[in-house]
């Protein structure tokens, strides 16, 4: 299986799993670039089906297991930030008073 290759300078967990989004986002665009192409009759469905299982699966599932193991290991510091008052403050407003 693939993995996904996070430069050695993404050296906290915050970076590697801004890196990983990132690198997520860059693919859901890269897919609707050849998306269009095949609508658009640049590359027949077989070619796009073709691309999707030979290039974009292998990155994505890479991508996506990258992503949740970085979501089994969050640091007790980046944690720690989480505040239920002001990091769920629109909350309230829809009703919700206890998190």
């Amino acid at each position: 299986m693939a993995i996904l290759k996070i430069p050695t300078n993404k050296t906290s967990w915050a970076a590697k799993f801004a890196f990983a989004h990132a690198a997520r986002e860059k693919m859901r665009l890269l897919h609707n670039v050849k998306g269009e192409e095949h609508r658009d009759g640049k590359t027949t469905r077989l070619e796009f089906l073709e691309w999707v299982q030979k290039y974009y699966d292998p990155r994505d599932q890479a991508v996506t297991m990258e992503i949740l193991a970085l979501k089994q290991t969050p640091p007790a510091a980046d944690m720690d930030e989480v505040d239920f008052v002001t990091s769920f403050e629109g909350l309230k407003a829809s009703g919700i008073s206890e998190l």
